[in-house]
């Protein structure tokens, strides 16, 4: 008879102490040890065990060639959400959208009140219109009432069924009997096993109902969605083995106090990992942006304000778009600076949907290359409606951005930039440039800056295919400078 024992696991690195401290003596870690309870096999339970795999490996052990597998192997049946955008982010093929994989389990992820559980029920509501369709929503954290009261809000008239069950054995019942087509669990650090005697929310308990639940959801066929809250650090809170249990891994990203979000994907077996979407918070939910362009482009690029970029970045939105229209993975997004004398002692330094660090980089490369004693200024970095980039192609941008405030000078007007700056000021080239060229040309830009092509058959490819705009390169930011406000 297997007995319960208790142990304590770095839930960085899963090494295990024999008692709870501090720091981890393994990755060096702080606060990162919980506690964890795990079965203690006796011999007899680990002979039975051997002996049931012994058995089954040698009913189910079969090897097969790569090439004798059929294509057909791989044609999964596959459900529309309803959202474009969101159908493509999940699967693609001959980049059309298909869709949520048939019995695929993803977890979606975010800080709190950015729209996880909003979105979800949408989803709900559009599963649940669907022929034969039965879809259950199971919240650990909300009491029916409160879904209700949530569902009115947005305008959800479908009668899907709902539940207050925090217990992950009557969860898996219901999904037996009830057989769901799709069913979404918030959150799974509310659940908790009966099995185990540590609390909702340990590493013990999220890895046994995480990865029952997706068993269970692949055993029935079963479209599942768990949705997990995150740390101060902006991961899933819990074991990193979470994230390899699901199929598909989902973060929202974005400012509360903006309108806007972005889902993006950070595993997916069935799909690219280089997509997400946009949407837009109203008053009767999260609707998907269609033109994000359109929404970032505050000002009109044919008059530039002083301190004012114009960045070509790459967002991956193809669910919106046909076969013809290739250019919707790229966006144009306006980057801000301002910049004033200290008014105390201390500069202050702000970077709003930049990485902080990355702003500190920025300023002592202007510092050593142009000698601008930049902790004489309050310097402040903004991107227009709240969202965070992570493209290192925009340093060129908030680099151009910083310049412009220092010399209370706009940059040369209708034009875009992009590119990598390194430490010694050399630009580099970034993926997709062909795409963000591609956008900017679309949007109505004349020219753009980017990084040296040194490829002159590619650079001639890229004259012919788009003749509309003209291609500023430059080597390093010297000589982006100079075409920056060269006029």
């Amino acid at each position: 008879m297997a007995s319960l024992k208790t142990r304590y696991v770095c839930s960085k690195c899963n090494h295990i102490h024999i008692k709870w401290q501090g720091k981890c003596s393994n990755c060096g870690e702080f606060a990162t040890i919980n506690e964890e309870v795990v079965e203690e096999l006796s011999k007899a339970d680990i002979k039975n065990r051997q002996a049931t795999r012994s058995s089954f490996s040698k009913l189910s052990g079969k090897l097969s060639k790569l090439s004798e597998i059929s294509k057909n192997d791989f044609n999964f049946e596959t459900t529309k959400t309803g959202i474009i955008g969101l159908d493509y982010l999940f699967s693609q093929k001959d980049d059309v959208a298909c869709g949520l994989v048939k019995g695929s389990v993803t977890l979606i992820g975010g800080s709190p009140g950015i729209g996880k559980s909003t979105l979800l029920l949408q989803i709900s509501d559009l599963f649940n219109q669907k022929e034969n369709a039965k879809v259950i929503y199971v919240s650990g954290e909300e009491s029916e009432n409160q879904i209700a009261l949530r569902a009115k809000r947005l305008g959800i008239k479908s009668d899907f069924y709902i539940a207050n069950i925090p217990e992950l054995e009557q969860i898996l019942k219901i999904m037996d009997d009830e057989k769901p087509t799709f069913i979404v669990i918030d959150s799974i650090q509310t659940l908790y096993s009966s099995q185990l005697s540590s609390i909702s929310g340990s590493p013990s308990q999220i890895k046994e109902c995480s990865s029952a639940i997706a068993t269970k959801a692949k055993e029935l066929n079963i479209d599942t969605f768990l949705i997990g809250h995150i740390t101060k650090d902006g991961d899933i809170a819990g074991p990193e083995i979470l994230k390899h249990i699901v199929d598909t891994v989902l973060y929202f990203d974005g400012d509360k106090e903006s309108n806007f979000r972005i889902l993006k994907v950070e595993k997916n077996r069935y799909g690219s990992t280089d997509e997400s979407v946009l949407f837009e918070m109203k008053e009767d939910g999260l609707h998907e942006v269609e033109d994000p362009s359109s929404i970032f482009l505050e000002n009109n690029f044919n008059e530039m304000d002083v301190g004012t970029v114009f960045l070509s970045t790459i967002y991956n939105n193809k669910g919106n778009l046909n076969k013809s229209n290739m250019n919707g993975n790229a966006l144009i997004i306006e980057v801000q600076s301002l910049i004033n004398s200290i008014s105390s002692q201390y500069s202050t330094k702000v970077a709003n949907g930049i990485e902080y660090n990355r702003l500190s980089i920025l300023l002592g490369i202007i510092a050593k290359l142009t000698g601008i004693t930049t902790n004489k200024f309050d310097i402040f970095i903004n991107v227009v409606s709240g969202i965070k980039i992570n493209d290192s192609a925009s340093d060129l941008a908030v680099f151009l951005s910083l310049i412009s405030s220092f010399k209370n000078e706009p940059m040369i007007s209708d034009t875009a930039v992009f590119g990598e700056i390194s430490l010694n000021g050399n630009l580099r080239l970034t993926k997709n440039y062909e795409k963000r060229i591609a956008v900017a040309e679309k949007i109505g830009f004349k020219q753009i800056i980017l990084p040296e092509i040194k490829d002159d058959k590619m650079v001639k490819k890229l004259q012919k295919n788009y003749p509309k705009i003209k291609l500023l390169m430059a080597k390093n930011v010297y000589d982006a400078n100079e075409l920056a406000f060269n006029k």
